[in-house]
């Protein structure tokens, strides 16, 4: 049986296991389709589809026999363009969970002119408005992690440095921290500066605005400030290097866009060839779907796998109750049994010894023995009848007629029937109830009440030493019924098992009182039937047998 049940337990976990898996994948499955399809259409939208550059290009480039001189020109406008669509498209660095990188190569040698880089934005004053062509640019290393330059630094100087059509290169530049600490660096030197196109900065920012000589705007952007996005740019870096390469050698189209939606790592790459100013840039976006999904929905999981933690817990209890309630009946019918059992085979080995002897017995003594037969066979109707009783109650085939019922005029008509047995123990039987009431009424069964009371006094008599005690309460909602007895104390291991089937707590007591051990079972059911709180406790003060019923009936007050 045991094994049945854990097999029973087993299955229906893995039956909730198995759909909450289900639910859990489908909704993570939609939910990383959603965010595939969001930062592929975005970067689609910025990259593929940036109408700003096209626009900005078709107004510069009106020549179509440009000279190599002006060709050039247009190819350092177009870098610092990019550098600027980099800068305006930087909301996908800003995540933990994207990674970024784009070049820009010449399309006649495939040489690199720019890569993606962390950069500090120069341009000059023009009403806080920055124009591309008006804009230069100094790379910084890794070793430079001020992100909040933009907000912290004050005081920017640039000195000795020049620059051309793109880059601010060579020299130093220094500022003034939030704390007052001067701070300075070298700039780098990039690999594809234009040496003939050369200015001193002081000279190139005089050039661009003549009314505001010494000023500039100063703006820093890091792309890849932890672990996390350099680990994705740099994904991002092998990708584009591994699709350039095949690009080239394929050399199919103007643009082409190739994407791999996946679930953990997914992936976008655009290569633009525009040959309009002779340059090819790729584009290529990195992302972890699911982790994106794991972050921004992980209240909702952690709910989801506490109901499933939960559900588990009470399918594995429930299998637990069903097993402890399956095992615990067969315990009682196996009790049941053996009562049965033990209860007939003494009536039934006395009337067998009576009968095979009934005609070796003298004339005189036949009268005695068949007293003794009718006894038996009475003990063994009386129990079946109980046990009939026992079953059609517990079976709830019994329709209770429910009547007005006085429990203290019901305890006085069933002790008077049993007047004679306390008297022949010379027990001491006292009834009494409240001083305010004079009424105990009860909206119940009468036959069923009168089986239990009869019981519980049949049971005091037979178990009670030298006095007894019935005592009524009513506090106006319940009555309440109390009889207590000052026999041999029940151990309180035992107290539970009284109202099971054949229990008895003396066997060596026999007497006029016959027991059978079913009807304590019977009281139980109907006390049940009739929703009563009911009980036993045994101490030194004696046992007291118990049960308190809801009253429904106004209470007469005594004057």
């Amino acid at each position: 049986m045991k094994k049945h049940y854990l097999k029973f337990g087993i299955l229906y976990c893995l039956c909730v296991l198995i759909i909450f898996l289900v639910i859990i994948t489908l909704f993570t499955r939609n939910k990383i389709k959603d965010v595939n399809n969001e930062k592929i259409s975005s970067f689609c939208f910025a990259f593929c589809n940036n109408e700003e550059t096209k626009v900005l290009f078709d107004e510069e480039i009106k020549d179509s026999d440009m000279d190599d001189e002006e060709k050039e020109t247009v190819l350092d406008l177009f870098v610092n363009y990019t550098y600027h669509q980099w800068e305006s498209q930087n909301k996908y660095y800003e995540s933990d969970d994207v990674g970024f990188y784009s070049a820009v190569y010449k399309s006649s040698d495939y040489s690199m002119l720019s890569e993606l880089h962390n950069f500090i934005e120069i341009s000059p004053d023009k009403n806080y408005e920055v124009v591309p062509d008006d804009t230069r640019y100094i790379l910084t290393g890794d070793d430079f992690t001020y992100e909040d330059f933009n907000y912290y630094a004050y005081n920017i100087k640039i000195e000795n440095a020049s620059c051309d059509d793109v880059y601010i290169y060579d020299g130093e530049i220094s500022w003034t921290d939030y704390h007052g600490n001067h701070i300075s660096y070298s700039i780098d030197h990039p690999d594809h500066i234009k040496e003939a196109k050369s200015l001193s900065f002081d000279e190139w920012l005089n050039k661009a605005d003549n009314n505001h000589d010494d000023y500039f705007h100063a703006r820093y952007y890091c792309f890849g400030n932890n672990k996390s996005i350099k680990a994705l740019n740099n994904a991002a870096k092998t990708i584009s290097d591994s699709y350039f390469e095949s690009y080239k050698t394929r050399r199919c189209m103007a643009y082409e866009l190739m994407e791999k939606r996946g679930i953990f790592t997914s992936q976008a790459v655009y290569i633009n060839n525009d040959k309009n100013v002779n340059a090819i840039v790729p584009y290529v976006i990195v992302f972890k779907p699911m982790r994106m999904v794991l972050k921004d929905n992980w209240k909702l999981y952690v709910i989801a796998f506490l109901l499933l933690a939960i559900t588990e817990f009470a399918i594995i209890m429930s299998v637990r109750t069903l097993y402890l309630s399956q095992k615990s009946f067969e315990i009682r019918s196996q009790k049941l049994t053996r009562g049965i059992a033990h209860e007939l085979k003494t009536p039934l080995a006395i009337t067998k010894a009576c009968v095979e002897n009934w005609e070796y017995i003298d004339e005189k003594d036949r009268h005695e023995y068949s007293e003794k037969i009718n006894t038996e066979v009475d003990h063994m109707a009386g129990m079946i009848t109980k046990l009939l009783e026992l079953s059609n109650i517990s079976g709830g085939n019994v329709k209770m007629n429910r009547e007005d019922i006085d429990v203290m005029e019901l305890t006085k008509t069933i002790y008077n029937r049993m007047r004679d047995l306390a008297r022949e123990r010379k027990l001491d039987v006292t009834i009494s109830g409240d001083d305010e009431f004079d009424e105990y009424p009860i909206y119940a069964d009468l036959d069923m009440m009168n089986i239990v009371i009869s019981n519980f006094m049949s049971n005091a008599i037979k178990y009670c030493d030298n006095k007894i005690q019935i005592k009524l309460k009513n506090s106006g909602k319940r009555v309440e019924f109390n009889i207590i007895n000052d026999g041999a104390k029940i151990p309180r291991t035992e107290l539970n098992k009284v109202w099971d089937v054949f229990y008895k707590t003396d066997e060596s007591r026999s007497d006029r009182i016959s027991s059978s051990g079913v009807g304590l079972a019977v009281v139980k059911n109907i006390l049940e039937m009739h929703k009563a709180r009911y009980g036993c406790d045994s101490g030194e003060g004696g046992t007291i047998f118990w049960f308190s019923m809801d009253t429904n009936k106004p209470n007469k007050k005594k004057r």
